[in-house]
């Protein structure tokens, strides 16, 4: 489409939950710690049992069109 990159965001959005949160949020289980394909996911959810911790970041790229 004509568009210039003019930037990229590798952590443009970072959403963090416990693991229960998650589970809520998109009705999987997370019986380990590790990378996870969630529903609608443009990146991998990280989960860590022993911090109950999930953490999801989304890239973004920024362009310029004339």
């Amino acid at each position: 489409m004509g568009a210039e990159i003019q930037r990229v965001a590798p952590r443009a959005q970072t959403m963090t939950g416990t693991v229960e949160q998650w589970r809520g949020w998109t009705a999987m289980e997370f019986p380990t710690s590790g990378d996870y394909v969630i529903p609608r996911g443009m990146a991998p959810l990280r989960i860590n049992r022993d911090r109950d911790l999930g953490t999801y970041v989304e890239a973004n790229v920024w362009v310029r069109h004339r």
